[in-house]
């Protein structure tokens, strides 16, 4: 039976076996002249014609309001469960998005008023129009979800409003101007259930002697935290269940410091700006992956890590007897190791050899790209559980295909399934002819693709995965590029970046 709303006109059955089969014909052929018909009126200036006109238009889209969509005959808590299904993998919910599940009808609107996921999360990459009753407003839809808050632009009142949620926040994610930070520190709040934690710098302001983590102490249950331009002393041992850390420009000596304060760190990335450690050795036995950026590298000598399973060392002037060492120490089984390689290509040798539990490896190449290649088809065979490779290029000198793609080839059968090969260069002048790879290599790569490897090239914005070339500057996600420490924000355009 076909029951209309009184108020909207809009149809409340759930029987769709009285849909028609050509509705959708029906539907763009009721369209097209209404099409005409408003044209027809732009166009028409005699006044008993246009009223013929407005009559037809009338008649259309009456017409048209009596055609059932399927879409509208699905139960509330299905469309729901949609809704909430379009929201990003990361939970980051901006308000363009949670406004235009609400814009397309009212039916749409009610539900997404009363989907308190839609509610519970807000991503602000701007504040203006940005009032207290605005965030109040948003939030309340949300019921009793927890919440998350991610600020990316300057809030003259966050250090105000942020006491209201602070009971129910369990990621908060901000990019102030340091006065917001102290006035968010002399408010004392308490976050009991906040889970997540990231607190950047809208400028680059250098070193600050005073510290934003101050403003959140009261925050016992605290897991991941992600903090940049710190204090040469931080004490974060008021967070007992922390085990992610993402601290930016702090020297060696604090980072050996926290670990010390904090044995249950399971992830820790942290950008150094030193080139010197001392202190006594620390034994992390829980520390799982470990991403070192900056130019200390022999922070390593006092650390020994049985637990280790995934370590990038970026950008350093790279000890690999240090490094041989400290494998040999810590007896840790890698999984994953990313590492620069400039000359030294016997010293990553040497460590490959001493890994051979490794099945991702990604490779920094500042020297020739034949002796890595030469390096990885040795004998007896180094790194034999290889599943992952990665290959970053920087000088189109050093970028030589043809030995790796017969390295590829070698290795396809023993287990190799993904390759990538990424090239970065400030040299504008330089176009696709230079790093795309000869005829031979492109039928060799091609060939592994059609078997069911992964092959991937990257040059800037241009992107190859099979088949002829084709510049794909607009695929998902973007073409990725390597961010100099003193750049640390300029990723805050991407939220997955800055706060992944």
């Amino acid at each position: 039976m076909d029951s209309s709303c009184p108020t909207c006109g809009s149809h409340t059955y759930r029987d769709t076996s009285l849909l028609p089969a050509d509705s959708h014909a029906i539907n763009a052929q009721l369209r097209a002249s209404l099409e005409e018909v408003q044209t027809a009126i732009r166009r028409q200036p005699e006044p008993a014609i246009l009223s013929e006109l407005h009559r037809k238009r009338q008649e259309l889209e009456r017409r048209l309001g009596l055609i059932v969509y399927p879409v509208l005959t699905l139960p509330n808590e299905i469309v729901s469960r949609i809704f909430v299904d379009c929201l990003p993998d990361h939970g980051r919910v901006r308000p363009s998005q949670t406004a235009l599940l609400a814009q397309i009808c009212r039916r749409w609107r009610d539900i997404a008023l009363e989907t308190c996921e839609l509610w519970s999360s807000v991503d602000m990459t701007s504040t203006r129009h940005i009032t207290d009753q605005f965030l109040l407003t948003w939030f309340s839809r949300g019921k009793q979800y927890p919440l998350s808050w991610t600020l990316r632009a300057g809030f003259d009142r966050v250090y105000a409003f942020i006491p209201l949620i602070a009971c129910r926040l369990w990621r908060l994610e901000l990019c102030l101007q340091w006065t917001s930070y102290r006035m968010l520190a002399n408010n004392h709040t308490s976050f009991p259930n906040l889970r997540q934690l990231a607190l950047l710098p809208m400028y680059d302001s250098g070193m600050v002697e005073e510290c934003p983590i101050l403003g959140f102490s009261g925050a016992p249950l605290l897991r991941e935290l992600k903090i940049a331009e710190s204090p040469q002393s931080v004490k974060l041992d008021i967070y007992p269940l922390l085990t992610t850390l993402d601290i930016h420009r702090i020297p060696s000596a604090t980072l050996l410091s926290i670990l010390r304060q904090l044995p249950q760190l399971l992830h820790v990335v942290a950008h150094l700006h030193d080139d010197n450690s001392s202190g006594p050795a620390i034994i992390a036995p829980f520390l799982q992956s470990f991403i070192l950026h900056g130019g200390c590298l022999n922070i390593l000598d006092f650390l020994t890590l049985p637990g280790l399973r995934r370590l990038e060392i970026d950008k350093a002037n790279i000890d690999f007897p240090s490094c041989l060492e400290f494998f040999r120490r810590s007896v840790c089984a890698l999984d994953h190791l990313g590492i620069w390689v400039y000359e030294d290509t016997d010293g990553l040798a040497a460590c490959l050899d001493a890994m051979p539990t490794v099945t991702s490896l990604c490779i920094d190449v500042v020297c020739d790209t034949s002796l890595i290649a030469r390096i990885l088809t040795k004998t007896p065979l180094l790194v034999p559980r290889l599943a992952t490779l990665t290959l970053r290029f920087y000088d189109l000198e050093d970028y030589h295909l043809s030995p790796v793609v017969d390295f590829l080839c070698e290795r396809f059968a023993r287990g190799l399934v993904s390759v990538k090969f990424q090239y970065y260069d400030d040299d504008d002048e330089d176009d696709v002819r230079s790093w795309f790879p000869p005829a031979d290599c492109l039928a060799k790569l091609n060939e592994l693709i059609s078997g069911g490897m992964d092959v991937e090239l990257r040059w800037d914005k241009e992107y190859w995965n099979g088949g002829e070339y084709c510049p794909q500057k607009n695929e998902p996600g973007g073409a990725t590029r390597l961010l100099s420490d003193d750049s640390l924000l300029i990723n805050i355009l991407d939220p997955c970046e800055t706060f992944p």
